[in-house]
């Protein structure tokens, strides 16, 4: 455990209404389930996998929210000459039903097609759900380029180990033979060597997730520029440069807003990304605390704005 006490030489402490907090590292959902039932704990962080995730969805102390992030695969347009198409990119997103995608333990998070999560206050995406799933025009895309039936497309999609990975990957391989004939060998990959084959380009699709810096959707945009050590796909689109060096120095909030939608919309159509869902969080918190927590979209929290309150 960790115990953290209130200090008397603290700048704001005639704020910090609590004077001590302990916290436990219990890595266990289950355990971690049993312990908040028990009465042994008042909050629990983080996300929750397998049984539980089921149990925590009718809970009275229940909260959903949203966080600042991105669940999306990266296409390596350098793979091969059917990647380098952005039609095969974009036919790749339109076949991936998102509403449908998300099951058991992943319900917790927003199906998105967009890289700017919907979540984000004054900012209009460039793509919206409801226009993401059309498998017959991915159909006609993938014919344009070249594959059909008589020549199916052949790719890997290379994720990182982690059960919710597995499961989203077997997803989307049934969608992408179904609606489109593809056929997919799953590469699974250890963390270090995951991350080694996507920074050297030695994959064609890979899972990934990004989580914002800061509330402004350049964090999940200025990454996608030529050279950007982020990119990770080998895509250079001197137009989207352009439009993110002119968000860069547009001081007007509208008008930048409005570019970066623009420059969004074209990321979404180029498809070097295929957004999947914005990152939602789920906790248990008593009663007398819930009033004081407040939702942070990047789930850092402050105890010193935490208050016993009673109920």
């Amino acid at each position: 455990d960790v115990i953290l006490e209130k200090s008397e030489n603290y700048w704001d402490a005639a704020n910090v209404k609590i004077d001590t907090v302990n916290l436990r590292i219990i890595s266990d959902h289950a355990a971690m389930m049993l312990a908040y039932e028990n009465k042994e704990i008042d909050w629990t962080s983080g996300s929750w996998l397998g049984d539980v995730a089921e149990k925590i969805t009718e809970h009275p102390d229940r909260v959903n929210h949203a966080l600042l992030g991105t669940y999306y695969y990266r296409i390596n347009v350098t793979a091969n000459e059917a990647l380098a198409d952005p039609r095969v990119r974009r036919a790749l997103s339109l076949a991936i039903d998102r509403q449908a995608l998300l099951t058991g333990a992943q319900r917790r998070h927003q199906p998105s097609a967009t890289m700017v999560p919907p979540s984000l206050a004054g900012y209009e995406p460039g793509a919206k759900v409801a226009d993401a799933f059309n498998p017959e025009l991915a159909k006609r895309l993938l014919a344009e380029a070249g594959f059909d039936d008589a020549k199916p497309l052949e790719i890997t999609l290379l994720y990182n180990t982690d059960e919710n990975h597995k499961l989203i990957a077997e997803a989307v391989q049934a969608m992408w033979k179904s609606n489109l004939n593809i056929d997919v060998e799953l590469v699974n990959k250890e963390w270090r060597r995951y991350l080694q084959d996507v920074d050297t380009l030695s994959y064609e699709v890979a899972r990934a997730g990004w989580i914002g810096d800061y509330n402004d959707p350049m964090t999940f945009l200025g990454m996608w520029v030529t050279g950007d050590g982020n990119n990770d796909t080998g895509w250079s689109n001197a137009e989207y440069d352009g439009l993110i060096a002119q968000a860069r120095s547009e001081v007007d909030v509208d008008k930048r807003r409005a570019i970066l939608t623009q420059a969004e919309t074209l990321l979404l159509e180029q498809g070097p990304v295929i957004p999947l869902y914005a990152y939602h969080n789920e906790w248990l918190i008593h009663p007398k605390l819930k009033a004081s927590v407040l939702e942070q979209n990047r789930d850092i929290h402050q105890f010193k704005n935490w208050r016993v309150e009673l109920y």
